[in-house]
């Protein structure tokens, strides 16, 4: 994917934010409280975890007021489109560090609340059983899905899914599963 730079809403020839969910701080002078003139040399923020697990970033505003950021919500707003004025943005891996813009998209509150715990086929929402084994392999428990699953270890939803996918090992020192060892996409195929 091409790195594409846009200004962010409200700080224009300040900051911009990329579909990479990059942030950069654009070239400008300033003037401190001193009244000395500074150069900002343009150069890409580097984000903090915030609050719920989200990557943000601090802006300061042309008056000078410091604002936080989510930076999902950037790259949504500015690339794309909310027609429907959606509230919320959704991070379809499940993942809230990859904020690449194919991997977003506008939704509600209730459905961002119960995505990745059901997979929604036609009117009938289907749970995805997770099995729980030990780091030897050992079976420990079933559940009803990766959310499910999350509340009773106290770990990120997200953590488990990546596990059930393949895309890490283990999420606090437990190996995670689908049952019947189906992945996402297999489980959707089979349901239809």
């Amino acid at each position: 994917m091409a790195r594409l730079w846009r200004d962010i809403e409200g700080f224009e020839g300040l900051y911009q934010i990329s579909n990479l969910g990059e942030v950069k701080s654009l070239m400008r002078t300033i003037e401190r409280g001193d009244g000395v003139k500074m150069n900002i040399k343009e150069k890409i923020l580097k984000p903090q975890i915030g609050n719920h697990g989200y990557l943000t970033v601090s802006l300061c505003s042309i008056d000078k007021k410091i604002v936080t950021k989510r930076i999902h919500k950037l790259v949504a707003e500015a690339f794309i489109p909310n027609s429907n004025n959606l509230p919320q943005v959704n991070h379809k891996d499940e993942n809230k560090l990859n904020n690449k813009v194919d991997n977003l998209e506008w939704c509600t509150q209730q459905y961002n609340l119960k995505y990745g715990e059901a997979a929604q086929i036609g009117n009938i929402t289907r749970r995805k059983p997770v099995l729980q084994y030990s780091l030897d392999g050992e079976f420990i428990a079933e559940h009803e899905s990766t959310l499910a699953a999350a509340k009773a270890i106290g770990v990120y939803q997200g953590n488990i899914s990546k596990v059930c996918r393949g895309e890490t090992e283990t999420a606090k020192g437990f190996i995670f599963k689908f049952k019947n060892n189906e992945s996402e996409e297999n489980y959707n195929e089979n349901v239809k």
